[in-house]
């Protein structure tokens, strides 16, 4: 059985974590924020059911995550959830769940509209 593919819209709310693994390997971490956005009987955006998810990214995309994502940028995730497990210090199993990012993309409708450009340093051309 495969993982359960997920799609998650939202904002980053906490720093790019950034390691690199004994390998070579690149890998970021990061937090996603969710929540549903209504207006209010004044027009008022209000946010409720708000989750956090835990993100990470291997690699060539951990890279340009590292370089070209900040907190509060609006942000689609497309990947799958992953359960990991490991031990702490003290010899106790830990898990939780982690979405791998197979693609992350940068919702320009939801910008702040003083924000006149994404501040992507690299675009790929195909």
């Amino acid at each position: 059985m495969s993982n359960p593919n997920i799609v998650l819209s939202g904002r980053i709310g906490t720093e790019i974590e950034a390691r690199t693994m004994p390998d070579g390997t690149q890998k970021a971490k990061f937090r996603l924020i969710t929540s549903d956005r209504k207006q209010n009987q004044n027009g008022d955006w209000e946010d409720s059911n708000t989750s956090g998810w835990t993100v990470v990214a291997w690699d060539r995309m951990a890279i340009k995550a590292i370089d070209n994502l900040k907190i509060g940028m609006p942000i689609t995730v497309q990947g799958y959830i992953k359960e990991v497990s490991w031990m702490d210090q003290t010899g106790n199993k830990k898990r939780s769940t982690e979405t791998k990012a197979l693609d992350i993309s940068v919702n320009i409708n939801y910008l702040n509209k003083d924000q006149q450009s994404l501040p992507i340093k690299e675009v790929d051309v195909w």
